[in-house]
């Protein structure tokens, strides 16, 4: 029997506190812990956790019925909006997201991106200098920076921002995005903390958007990012602080998943020396390599919604305002969707994985973190048909999943 729907409303415990629990234990004792935790969440069915105090979804088939109904699974109210701001796009499921989303819409489709194919070869090989040159001494380096160079650089380029600035706030990021889906009381140090990163982000971008919009207004066409939606202020109930809040999540959102992205695939290249020697013999293989890579280890393993009115989900009964945790890396292994799904598979068919989410939320820039993913791969695996590595550092949590810390020494190579 379930708790009493008070009980549950006030049980407010984080990821962290989960880990007591006998249920689910986000704590990264490795990744086969991860995958153990994945199927038995999958093999429940929808249940409640006492640990996360919500309902655990984890098959294929129900997170994309929770991703894709907004209005039985809200994305308004989550802990994310507190972290990110609650005018953004990713936590608003009002018409006004539409709106927001094509203003971005035509820049991060399939052809928009891929006028910027030799542009983020340039930043790519500019962002590995350091470590290559290390690498190429018979030294150890860390590559995790230069994942992150890659991003900033691209994501700068296209809001026409200076990349000295990108750099500066990946710390400002990582102090929004960890523990993004923790709620956190109001005064406390943590909050505190978090409405500073974001009062700095917001100082930068603000007199950018004014000096955008005055451009605007005076006939100067501009096609960059911050151009687009500062285009948008002050018609169709488009406000100011909009502007902001889906500058911060685009600023700081294009950082983080696709460098975690190029980790898990940097692993998976130069571990598997069947799949490394698939890739550098036929180079058409990679498109499909990095999207399997995503399916078998996705970045984004877990995401957060909220019920809106009573509703029923696989004859479980959930109330309004319950909390529903989607487990996207547990259905992008579902036996029922995957064949063999614990095996990495080259040639599988794997478009339809939930990496990137699903419908009304499913990731804009995609299509980016495709090519940027697929041109890393074509470069490094070039330079370096070879790596291996010495440290792996992948956090304390798994519900996002990707190294921090990726330590690799060329083998054979004597230090200079």
């Amino acid at each position: 029997m379930q708790p009493a729907q008070g009980a549950r409303r006030k049980k407010k415990v984080s990821i962290a506190q989960s880990q007591a629990s006998e249920k689910l234990n986000f704590s990264r004792s490795g990744p086969r812990d991860m995958h153990a935790q994945q199927r038995y969440a999958r093999d429940r069915g929808v249940h409640w956790d006492e640990g996360l105090g919500g309902w655990i979804v984890a098959s294929f088939d129900g997170v994309r019925r929770v991703m894709s109904n907004p209005g039985r699974f809200t994305s308004e109210g989550l802990p994310t909006s507190e972290a990110f701001g609650s005018q953004a796009m990713l936590v608003t499921d009002s018409p006004i997201h539409h709106k927001l989303r094509g203003a971005w819409a035509e820049k991060m489709s399939t052809p928009g991106v891929a006028q910027l194919e030799a542009q983020i070869e340039t930043f790519i090989k500019q962002a590995f200098e350091h470590e290559f040159e290390a690498l190429n001494r018979g030294e150890a380096a860390d590559l995790v920076p230069g994942f992150w160079g890659i991003t900033s650089r691209v994501i700068s380029y296209l809001m026409d921002t200076p990349f000295e600035s990108a750099a500066q706030f990946i710390a400002v990021n990582k102090i929004l995005s960890d523990g993004a889906t923790i709620p956190v009381e109001k005064g406390s140090p943590r909050y505190q903390e978090r409405e500073a990163a974001k009062a700095k982000v917001f100082d930068f971008l603000r007199p950018i958007v004014e000096e955008r919009r005055a451009a605007l207004a005076s006939g100067e066409k501009r096609t960059d990012l911050i151009s687009l939606i500062a285009a948008l202020q002050d018609s169709d109930g488009v406000t100011e602080q909009m502007v902001l809040d889906n500058l911060l999540n685009l600023y700081l959102g294009a950082f983080e998943t696709t460098a975690l992205w190029m980790g898990n695939i940097a692993i998976r290249i130069y571990e598997d020396k069947a799949l490394n020697a698939a890739l550098r013999a036929d180079p058409a293989l990679i498109p499909n390599a990095c999207e399997e890579i995503m399916r078998i280890d996705s970045v984004v393993q877990l995401n957060m919604r909220i019920v809106r009115t009573d509703t029923e989900l696989d004859g479980t009964k959930m109330k309004a305002g319950d909390r529903v945790f989607v487990m996207q890396g547990a259905a992008n292994r579902d036996p029922a969707v995957f064949e063999d799904p614990e095996r990495f598979d080259i040639h599988r068919h794997v478009k339809l994985h939930l990496g990137f989410g699903f419908g009304f939320h499913q990731c804009l820039g995609q299509f980016l973190a495709r090519l940027e993913a697929r041109l890393f791969v074509k470069y490094i695996l070039h330079t370096f048909p070879e790596l291996v590595f010495e440290e792996k550092d992948f956090g304390r949590s798994w519900d996002v999943n990707g190294p921090h810390k990726l330590v690799a020494r060329r083998p054979g190579i004597l230090q200079s």
